[in-house]
């Protein structure tokens, strides 16, 4: 049968998307940042550790290797070290500093699924029907 006769219930569709959730639950990650601000680029390098779905920390450095701050976040609470001036901020005060260099505060919860291959709120979602896309082939 042509792909787009093929029909896909919705309950296998729904297991796909739970497993593919639930497969990745650590992640590490090097990353090259480059942020662009009006006429400041600025390049980073960064890693990022996350381990399951509620622990997360991300280093950031200069492109020479030298370190310009640590992010840490778990349930109930976040803190971002300076190392510039040896300070450690916690809580509202790293929503406020986010806020201000980033112009909004990051749901890291969110953020965390997201990067270790989470649906927003899947758990929330109802499915109703499913389909295939005539121009995409579906494996499974």
């Amino acid at each position: 049968a042509p792909l787009a006769q093929l029909k896909i219930s919705p309950d296998y569709l729904w297991k796909s998307l739970q497993n593919r959730q639930n497969g990745l639950t650590d992640l590490r990650s090097f990353v090259k940042t480059t942020v662009h601000s009006g006429m400041l680029r600025q390049t980073f390098k960064q890693v990022f550790l996350i381990r399951g779905t509620q622990f997360m920390r991300v280093d950031t450095m200069n492109m020479f290797g030298q370190p310009m701050g640590v992010l840490i976040h778990k349930p109930g609470s976040t803190a971002f070290y300076n190392p510039e001036t040896g300070r450690v901020i916690r809580g509202a005060e790293v929503s406020n500093a986010m806020r201000q260099a980033l112009g909004t505060v990051i749901n890291f919860a969110e953020f965390i699924s997201i990067s270790s291959g989470g649906i927003p709120r899947l758990e929330k979602m109802r499915l109703v029907g499913a389909r295939l896309d005539a121009e995409k082939k579906f494996t499974g």
